[in-house]
């Protein structure tokens, strides 16, 4: 039987999304979702120094939405 190499993709995948990634798949910026895992709207699992948003919980999130969305300033109080 033929050895399948499996990259480390795939091997992270399992473990859920970086940071990054999941900006990407988001289009956020990773701030913003740093914000979200400091705010514990996200749950995290960290792996040696590396944190990872599981796969369930980035669902969870698509599905159900994170936090309360931030109330927009009005044009009187921005002041224009």
């Amino acid at each position: 039987m033929p050895k399948v190499m499996v990259g480390a993709a795939e091997k992270t995948r399992s473990l859920g999304f970086t940071i990054g990634e999941l900006a990407a798949r988001w289009e956020l910026s990773p701030f913003t979702i740093r914000r979200l895992v400091d705010s514990d709207h996200l749950r995290t699992i960290t792996i040696g120094a590396r944190r990872f948003i599981p796969l369930d919980e980035v669902l969870r999130a698509e599905q159900e939405g994170t936090g309360v969305p931030r109330k927009r300033k009005t044009a009187e109080q921005v002041g224009a």
